[in-house]
């Protein structure tokens, strides 16, 4: 990865934009186990300076999963001035507190598939397609298994309430949270 896009310094805070996605394939969402990070995640990562975030989604799908993905939902407008494109509409945006001296400002997307073969990278240690039933698995964080949920067509019902999203005070509760876990071999 090279230079992160930083959205601002605000606070003392920087904020980095970072792109997410859900793809939903025959019923299931794809899910990578995150070999840092050690939980289970979609993919996505950092907007990097000469990107737009759809074009940075794009660029992670590939890079994490090797498929090539589509928005699930365009633009919700038609652009009519000369020399602005507008891109697809994110399902939601949400901000991350990573720690103490930055955030993550968050597109999050729900995809479909257009093409490639499924294969992992060094930075996962699997990819897996998890069911509505299947997504009751340890290391599922809630914001995870909500979005993947929605993403499904399926219940809602555990959504995260901000305070609880931000946890009252440091510490991440976000969806690539920066709390390490103990090695051990993915749950299957």
């Amino acid at each position: 990865m090279g230079g992160s896009g930083v959205a601002s310094v605000h606070g003392g805070r920087r904020k980095h934009f970072v792109v997410t996605g859900y793809l939903v394939y025959h019923r299931r969402v794809l899910l990578l186990f995150h070999r840092k990070l050690r939980r289970w995640l979609p993919p996505g990562g950092h907007v990097e300076e000469d990107e737009d975030p759809w074009t940075a989604l794009v660029r992670e799908f590939r890079e994490e999963t090797g498929l090539t993905v589509h928005p699930a939902a365009r633009a919700s407008r038609r652009g009519k001035e000369r020399g602005v494109r507008l891109l697809p509409d994110p399902h939601h945006v949400q901000v991350e507190r990573i720690d103490s001296q930055h955030d993550h400002v968050d597109l999050v997307y729900f995809c479909r598939r257009a093409r490639g073969r499924l294969r992992r990278n060094p930075e996962s240690e699997a990819l897996r397609w998890f069911s509505r039933q299947e997504l009751t698995v340890p290391l599922l964080g809630p914001n995870v298994r909500t979005f993947a949920r929605e993403a499904l067509g399926g219940d809602t019902s555990d959504a995260i309430t901000p305070s609880r999203a931000w946890g009252g005070g440091g510490g991440a509760r976000s969806s690539r949270s920066a709390v390490r876990r103990p090695r051990k071999p993915p749950p299957r």
